[in-house]
């Protein structure tokens, strides 16, 4: 062994301190595998494959551009200033374009519109060891993951964090629903991410590649015990939850969802299909039309 002697190391042949990390993706590989998690199965094998190649000098990562921005989203940061943004204002700040959470603050910074179903897009830069959150549906008073949802953004593969809760790691819905790693590019470098909020149903697309995909009304319980209030909010403000570090965000956007289309009605009140054309106005009223509310996406009845 060429390197300083360390646990697992000898000169008489013993392991390399190299292969310690691959046996360990292997051993948890193979420990998803026996729990039935697919998700955190394939996030180890592409790990593996990734430290892999990284060693034989060839890369095999996504391309880090964003793809173009697509009609109907809404730019919620211009690059400028924190116009149309609340809460923490002080603990985030504008360098080069980018939004910035300041060294050693705390806080949520948050849009000052709310939103129900949507997509919303961004990039970020992790430093090392970086810890962050997306705040979605936020109540705008308490905590992220407890009145809202948060979704991890972390720098999961530090070596400071090599203990915590699978329901932890980057793009987890936090506490609640683990997503697939090994899917974050290296620290210092942006990555794409993509968040689709439908219903209770949350699926979060990280350098092209889905790594969380969730209904939460499936999850009966947080790493910390009771499922927390915010599970059950259906619309709230978008923002970041800060914890000390410098991560960085730019290009976010975001365009909401139409209203989840209406039921049908049960069998027994259906109308029993008929021969020719069906009168639709009955030309005394509006009996069985219903209004569509603009503003809030609703579809009725």
């Amino acid at each position: 062994c060429m390197l300083p002697l360390q646990p697992g190391c000898s000169g008489g042949g013993g392991t390399s301190a190299r292969t310690e990390p691959a046996k360990t993706a292997v051993v948890s590989f193979l420990e998803a595998v026996k729990r039935g998690d697919d998700a955190a199965a394939r996030g180890m094998l592409t790990k593996v494959a990734r430290r892999k190649t990284e060693e034989l000098g060839i890369s095999v990562a996504p391309p880090v551009a964003a793809p173009a921005e697509p009609a109907g989203m809404e730019r919620l940061f211009n690059g400028r200033d924190l116009t149309g943004w609340t809460g923490g204002v002080d603990a985030y700040e504008v360098v080069d374009g980018t939004l910035v959470c300041k060294p050693g603050a705390a806080g949520t910074l948050f849009t000052a519109r709310d939103y129900g179903d949507f997509v919303a897009r961004l990039e970020f830069r992790l430093p090392p060891g970086g810890n962050n959150g997306l705040a979605i549906r936020y109540d705008g008073k308490g905590q992220p993951h407890l009145d809202g949802i948060e979704l991890q953004v972390l720098d999961t593969e530090h070596e400071k964090y090599t203990t915590i809760d699978p329901r932890q790691s980057h793009g987890s819905a936090y506490g609640l629903a683990p997503a697939a790693r090994g899917f974050l590019r290296p620290t210092g470098e942006w990555n794409f991410q993509e968040v689709t909020v439908r219903g209770n149903r949350y699926r979060v697309d990280l350098n092209g590649f889905t790594i969380l995909d969730v209904d939460l009304d499936t999850v009966t319980e947080s790493k910390d015990g009771a499922l927390p209030a915010g599970v059950k909010r259906r619309r709230g403000h978008f923002g970041f939850a800060a914890h000390s570090d410098p991560v960085a965000f730019r290009n976010v956007m975001i365009r909401e969802l139409p209203g989840t289309a209406a039921a049908p009605p049960a069998r027994g009140h259906a109308r029993t299909p008929v021969e020719g054309p069906v009168r639709l106005f009955n030309g005394r009223n509006l009996e069985h039309f219903y209004v569509w509310h603009k503003e809030t996406k609703y579809a009725d009845p």
